[in-house]
């Protein structure tokens, strides 16, 4: 990776995006806030210098402790993370995670999307 100056250009483009980060990692992530997520999907592929222009993968962990004795110790509420895998032919990286919880934001997720909370489009 040419380095984390991209996400300061980030922060600057798409205001209240980054809302979390964790750049020494083996797989370095972005926690991007719900509301965010399509303009900096948008700015990431489009105008960052890295140009982000492959999505390798979308999965989602699933952050649940079903044990009572272990999920009394845990300091996060159960939720789901959808994590996008992205890679860039034009810089060679090959692998940074954009993060995105799901807790209690799939409305959010509807209006950005023209959806009502139904599911169903509202365009």
């Amino acid at each position: 990776m040419r380095g984390p100056g991209f996400i300061d250009q980030l922060e600057t483009a798409v205001p209240g995006a980054v809302v979390g980060r964790e750049l020494d990692a083996v797989d370095p992530w972005l926690e991007i806030a719900a509301d965010k997520l399509l303009p900096a999907c948008r700015w990431l592929k489009d105008s960052c210098e890295i140009r982000f222009d492959g999505l390798q993968c979308i999965t989602a962990v699933d952050w649940f402790e079903p044990d009572a004795k272990k999920a009394a110790k845990v300091t996060w509420e159960p939720h789901t993370e959808l994590v996008y895998h992205l890679w860039s032919t034009v810089a060679q990286v090959r692998r940074f995670q954009a993060i995105w919880p799901i807790r209690r934001r799939q409305a959010a997720w509807n209006t950005e999307c023209g959806r009502s909370d139904s599911g169903l489009d509202s365009r």
